[in-house]
């Protein structure tokens, strides 16, 4: 197994955004994380990457504690996250922005980076050259590595979204709401890349709303409610259970 969630809790102020969540994600598949806005998804994500501590539970990936460690360390271990919100900075080319995802990569000190010495030039090189990689690896043009990142439509800022995650070569990949604004057609080719990094023995962890992407390509999917678990299991298993239905999968038929 290569995630596994035990008891995981999160307070905030009185406020319990995930209440005693346990699930697994096995190695090489992907694992959807679905329920309502406000269910708790993208706290789990915040946890599993270190940018939240967890108030109880435990966090083991491929036999080894999470808990307790930074994002950084997190990130060494192999690890790495996409955000809902588009992280792109002004005045960076799509190639600078992949990079910026390669600092844990990156072995130089900033006396060495101020200085220009040889070190820092031979691991720009190096993580030029791992950008590059992980471009190709998302079907990004290379015509389009020296233009502006938040110049591109939003379909390829997605792309460049998920090549910085990838940049770091992680083994585990987690992706909050990836086809968010995306057009049907941008949202299946997503599925098709998604589906490519699996076969490329890649795992991931997918929190999404668009339940055909998340049914077409999910090998299991775990549905949570107000923060707890209501039940785990393949797309169909989730799709016939009353309790999703009613929660989750009902509220858009509701809406509709």
């Amino acid at each position: 197994m290569s995630l596994s969630v035990q008891g995981l809790t999160k307070r905030f102020d009185g406020l319990t955004a995930v209440d005693g969540l346990s699930f697994e994600a096995p190695k090489g598949k992907v694992t959807a994380l679905i329920g309502p806005n406000g269910a708790g998804k993208t706290t789990i994500l915040s946890m599993i990457s270190g940018l939240m501590a967890p108030s109880h539970g435990s966090i083991v990936y491929e036999g080894g504690a999470l808990t307790g460690l930074s994002g950084h360390q997190i990130a060494q271990r192999g690890i790495a996250r996409t955000y809902q919100n588009l992280q792109m900075f002004e005045d960076m080319s799509v190639l600078e922005a992949v990079m910026t995802g390669a600092h844990v990569l990156g072995r130089s000190g900033p006396i060495s980076a101020m200085l220009r010495l040889p070190v820092v030039r031979r691991e720009e090189h190096v993580l030029e050259a791992a950008a590059r990689t992980a471009l190709q690896r998302v079907h990004v043009p290379q015509s389009l590595y020296l233009r502006e990142a938040v110049s591109l439509p939003y379909g390829l800022q997605r792309r460049v979204e998920i090549a910085r995650a990838l940049v770091a070569a992680p083994r585990l990949l987690l992706l909050d709401e990836p086809a968010a604004g995306l057009n049907p057609t941008e949202t299946e080719e997503l599925t098709h890349l998604i589906a490519g990094l699996r076969s490329e023995g890649l795992t991931v962890l997918l929190v999404e709303h668009d339940m055909e992407m998340v049914m077409n390509l999910s090998d299991s999917v775990v549905v949570m409610n107000f923060g707890k678990l209501i039940c785990a299991g393949t797309p169909s298993e989730v799709q016939s259970n009353p309790l999703v239905i009613e929660a989750y999968l009902g509220e858009e038929e509701a809406d509709a």
